[in-house]
């Protein structure tokens, strides 16, 4: 036998059909919705078939909104369809005999066929108020067009949404002259408008949407030895493969990198250099004029013939004879540190002349280079070096070679971007500790708690961010070194749904970073 798949999108026209059906052949003890009636909802049979068709029609529902979507209509009309049904499930449980849960689930169901049926293309303009309803908070309703008209109504589509349905539940209730039912719809309702406010409130502008513009094609430059460096600026146009190389295009060296200085010769037992020495520190000169900020050292080391402490004094002063040649040669003398090891760092084995003629020798050591000076070119160095810039001091607000530290963070409550008084104290101690300060920037970071959507929650991280923001630019600090980032709910400070965790949840984040100006 062969089974046929059904895409979801035509099971859900065929559930729908199916419902169709059932309606139309449904006795009269049930509603056009397929409910009972008030009158037939007496027994436990009618009341199990009730229940039944409610969770039917919610898992209809949960297939479509488990698809997520970036379309605002369609959210918006899959919050409002899940509101809808919300009413008519409290108001059965609650034993509503009028027609609200009826004419509810009418409103579920004709707003789920748009969704599967067609695209959304806008929201609804208004929304129908069930029988026997009251238009209560006029006021909130001129606000939900509002908001509705908004450029930016995608922050807040599924808010809005519930908004108009607490309002339709507190008419309701207080049509029915029970006030203390619609008072929490109301007051919920009162609390999604301030919620919504204060998210468009402080919503950045939509971001245009820039035309895509087709990049040249790269202009192909001879780079001979595949380095990176153009060969027209390339002062070792043969580097081997592989070899990490400066500005202009010769190895660098490594942290720690020795280079035993080759052919060095001495007179014996003498820390005098031979004419042929000068030759080879020569060009030593050059490298350490090229990377005028790396430190090195120079050690002289012996074979193991003659006494201990002489093998060490003699490597001593020829190490100290070489880093005198160096200075004398336009190195700057703060850069060169000369030590005598002896033989105590044998380079080959003492037991052959070969061996103990290797051990004889001077090594020169690069030493962390952490910045490298290089050269823009290939002309010939000079002994002059500039000395790196001095950072900018900031020592009240960040340790010695701190890239980072963070400042503090102000606290906000729920659904609110609006500033307290311990939120002004702490902004006007940064601001205090910033005051004609250079060489800065501050990453701004507001977030939200896990109530509410994701898209809501970062547009009201943003607007937090953005509050603070103007507060510090109220107290002088310029706003190109405030740097605003909204995270949502995504990067919470503390785990947990308790109202303790979600108060240190809805904060802004200050941190300092040095930068140079």
């Amino acid at each position: 036998m062969r089974i046929a798949v059904v895409p979801r999108r035509s099971r859900l026209l065929g559930a729908l059909a199916l419902v169709g059906l059932a309606l139309a052949c449904t006795p009269a003890t049930t509603g056009p919705s397929g409910l009972s009636t008030s009158a037939a909802r007496i027994t436990d049979e009618a009341i199990a078939g009730d229940l039944a068709l409610l969770r039917a029609w919610q898992q209809r529902l949960d297939v479509v909104a488990a698809t997520p979507s970036r379309d605002p209509a369609r959210r918006y009309l899959t919050a409002k369809a899940n509101a809808w049904l919300a009413f008519a499930r409290e108001e059965y449980w609650a034993n509503d005999r009028g027609p609200v849960i009826e004419e509810s689930v009418a409103q579920a169901s004709r707003l789920l066929g748009v969704l599967v049926l067609s695209r959304p293309q806008a929201v609804e303009a208004t929304t129908p108020l069930i029988s026997g309803t009251r238009k209560v908070r006029p006021d909130l309703w001129d606000e939900v067009q509002r908001f509705k008209a908004h450029p930016r109504f995608e922050l807040v589509a599924e808010e809005v949404a519930q908004l108009e349905i607490e309002l339709v539940r507190a008419g309701h209730d207080a049509a029915e002259g029970a006030a203390c039912s619609a008072e929490p719809h109301e007051r919920r309702a009162t609390s999604l408008e301030a919620f919504v406010d204060s998210v468009l409130r402080f919503a950045p502008p939509p971001v245009p949407v820039t035309p895509v513009v087709p990049l040249p094609a790269p202009e192909v430059i001879p780079d001979r030895d595949g380095d990176g460096v153009p060969d027209a600026m390339d002062c070792c146009p043969n580097t081997p493969a592989g070899k990490m190389v400066d500005a202009s295009g010769c190895p660098e060296p490594t942290p720690q990198t020795q280079t035993v200085l080759e052919g060095l010769e001495f007179a014996i037992d003498r820390s005098a250099l031979r004419p042929r020495s000068r030759e080879i520190l020569d060009s030593v000169v050059i490298e350490l004029q090229r990377r005028p900020t790396i430190p090195v050292e120079v050690s002289g080391h012996t074979d193991f013939m003659g006494e201990d402490d002489y093998n060490r004094q003699l490597s001593a002063a020829r190490a100290r004879a070489v880093r005198a040649y160096l200075i004398a040669k336009g190195v700057d003398s703060t850069r060169i540190t000369a030590v005598g090891y002896g033989e105590a760092r044998p380079r080959d084995t003492n037991a052959t002349s070969a061996g103990r003629q290797r051990n004889r020798r001077v090594e020169l050591t690069w030493q962390l280079p952490v910045l490298l000076d290089l050269l823009p070119s290939c002309a010939e160095p000079t002994a002059e070096v500039t000395p790196p810039p001095t950072v900018a001091d900031v020592t009240a607000v960040t340790p010695s070679g701190a890239a980072a530290i963070r400042l503090d963070a102000v606290y906000f409550e729920t659904a609110m971007t609006n500033l307290d008084a311990d939120a002004i104290q702490r902004l006007d101690r940064v601001a205090r500790e910033l005051e004609g300060r250079t060489g800065y920037t501050i990453d701004v970071d507001g977030h939200a708690d896990d109530v509410g959507f994701g898209e809501s929650n970062f547009a009201l991280s943003l607007a937090r961010a953005y509050r603070v923001r103007t507060y510090l630019m109220g107290r002088g600090i310029p706003g190109e070194r405030l740097i605003v980032h909204g995270y949502g709910a995504e990067r919470p400070a503390v785990t947990g749904r308790s109202d303790a965790a979600r108060a240190r949840n809805r904060r802004v984040e200050l941190t300092f970073r040095t930068a140079p100006d």
